[in-house]
């Protein structure tokens, strides 16, 4: 997993995004790629601060229309 961790950091920024995901899919097992994207997420966002779901100002004011 940490492996490819260091993959994709060296690499996110000088390769195509489908380039990662190729190599990601072959060179690794699903259980690493999970590992990873699991670590990553909890660093990038260990308060979910990212994840919020907006509330679209348009569905409420069609909802208030009706």
């Amino acid at each position: 997993m940490t492996e490819l961790l260091a993959f994709l950091n060296n690499k996110v920024d000088v390769l195509p995004e489908t380039a990662i995901l190729e190599t990601c899919m072959t060179a690794y097992t699903i259980n690493e790629n999970e590992e990873a994207c699991s670590v990553a997420l909890k660093l990038l966002a260990p308060h979910n601060k990212f994840f919020k779901k907006k509330k679209r100002r348009g569905i409420e004011k069609h909802a208030e229309n009706d």
